[in-house]
């Protein structure tokens, strides 16, 4: 039975490294803006939100969803966390607020899994206060 476990662990390690060396593809989701969310997408399809009711949200990267528990707005970037993942948007350019809602674009938005990040680019934001 030992043979076996480290057959299997030895494996493991192995899967490990072929996962940390696939490129990070992050996937849509189907949510939509609405009053108490902040909704990040890239040509019109939503790709990370936090739900500020719940102070959740989701991202899916190689088809796992990840949940976000903490985000930080500042001046004019983002700062969107949960376990093992990591999204930064900084340097965002802002239009005026529109009824409920504030609307902003990205050039880069950085998301870091684990060790290992991907730019995305052009991401826009509609950020709706619950308040």
């Amino acid at each position: 039975m030992t043979q076996n476990s480290a057959v299997k662990d030895s494996l493991n390690i192995k899967n490990d490294s072929v996962t940390a060396s696939i490129p990070l593809t992050v996937v849509p989701l189907n949510i939509f803006a609405e009053k108490g969310k902040t909704v990040f997408s890239q040509d019109k399809k939503t790709i990370f939100f936090f739900d500020t009711h719940s102070n959740t949200g989701e991202i899916n990267i190689n088809g796992k969803t990840y949940a976000l528990d903490l985000l930080n707005f500042t001046d004019n970037e983002y700062h969107l966390s949960g376990k093992d993942v990591k999204i930064t948007a900084t340097e965002g350019d802002f239009k005026e607020k529109t009824g409920d809602c504030l609307y902003g674009k990205f050039s880069e938005v950085k998301v870091q899994l684990k060790k290992q990040e991907v730019i995305l680019k052009d991401i826009s934001v509609q950020d709706c206060p619950a308040y």
